[in-house]
């Protein structure tokens, strides 16, 4: 007995529009001499996070982390190398990948 399986071609629109997206976000980690961390105080937040923000469209991690720490601290900060990339799930904002950057102030 033969079986012939159930083939259906999708336009390649419809193939994304199927597809994962996340949402993205990325910051920074800034330490002082004595290795404490900065951390901010964002106005839409009721905690202490580290400066970042969400990816926009077009925009890499990188990109997007130079940007919210310009916007958020006023500094054209050079940011090193990626140390960490971590799924941040969040009932209330939604979930996001998490890039996170070494910061040099």
């Amino acid at each position: 007995m033969s079986r012939v399986a159930r083939v259906q071609f999708v336009s390649e629109n419809e193939h994304e529009a199927k597809m994962a997206r996340p949402r993205m976000a990325a910051g920074a980690l800034f330490f002082d001499e004595a290795d404490r961390v900065l951390l901010v105080e964002p106005s839409n937040k009721d905690y202490l996070d580290v400066p970042g923000g969400y990816v926009e469209e077009g925009e890499s991690p990188r990109q997007a982390c130079v940007r919210e720490v310009q916007e958020e601290l006023g500094i054209a900060p050079h940011i090193g190398r990626l140390l960490v990339v971590d799924w941040a799930p969040n009932p209330g904002e939604g979930d996001k990948v998490l890039y996170l950057f070494d910061g040099v102030a």
